[in-house]
C-alpha cells in the first residue's frame, strides 16, 4: 500500500467511527503535502478527545408502562412510572366502572372540567392484560351526585337499536390529555 492508499484507509475507518464530524480534524492536510508525526498525533488526540465526548450506546430499558425521560453521557436511563405523563393508558376495573362508563382517576384529569381529552379505542392491549371494547364511545366530565365526581369518563354510546352494551373489565384505551 502506497502513502495515498494508507491515508484515505485512515480517514474512511476514522469516518466511520465517529462521523463526520471527526473529518473536520484531518480537513487541514493537502494532497502532496508531507505529513509530520507531530501534527498526525495531534490530529489522532483531538479525534480521541472527540469520540470520548460522544453519548454512549442506549441499552436500557423501562419496565412496561413506563417510559425513558432521561438518558445520560454513559447510556444509562430514567424511567417515569408514567404518573405525569400526558398520554397514557386508562384500563377498565371493577373499581372504576359503572354500567356502561369507566372514569379517569388521573391528577392530569380531576377536577379539570376544562381539559381536552382525545380518547381511542386501544386495539392491541394484549402488553397490558387489557381487552379490546367494540363499541362506540364517548366522553364526558362528571359533576355533582354523580359516583365519580370530578372526573373524566369514557362511555360505550347507545347503538343504533337502542341498546347500551356494558363497559367489560379490563377494556383499554388511550388517552391523551391537553390542559389549558
Amino acid at each position: 500500500m502506497n502513502h495515498k492508499e494508507i491515508r484515505h484507509l485512515v480517514l474512511g475507518l476514522i469516518v466511520g467511527a465517529s462521523g463526520l464530524t471527526a473529518l473536520a480534524a484531518f480537513s487541514e492536510f493537502q494532497a502532496g503535502t508531507p505529513i509530520k508525526s507531530a501534527d498526525v498525533n495531534a490530529k489522532f488526540n483531538d479525534l480521541d478527545t472527540r469520540i470520548a465526548a460522544k453519548q454512549a450506546r442506549v441499552t436500557a430499558t423501562c419496565a412496561a408502562g413506563s417510559s425513558i425521560s432521561a438518558i445520560a453521557a454513559d447510556g444509562t436511563v430514567t424511567c417515569d412510572a408514567g404518573s405525569n405523563k400526558a398520554a397514557f393508558v386508562h384500563v377498565a376495573s371493577a373499581a372504576n366502572t359503572i354500567t356502561n362508563t369507566t372514569c379517569i382517576d388521573s391528577p392530569l384529569t380531576n377536577a379539570k372540567p376544562n381539559a381536552i381529552l382525545i380518547v381511542t379505542q386501544n386495539f392491541n392491549p394484549g402488553g397490558i392484560g387489557g381487552l379490546y371494547n367494540n363499541q362506540s364511545i364517548g366522553v364526558y366530565y362528571g359533576v355533582g351526585a354523580f359516583a365519580f365526581p370530578n372526573k373524566w369518563c369514557i362511555f360505550n354510546q347507545i347503538t343504533s337499536g337502542g341498546a347500551v352494551a356494558p363497559m367489560p373489565v379490563n377494556a383499554s384505551f388511550n388517552v391523551l390529555v391537553i390542559n389549558q
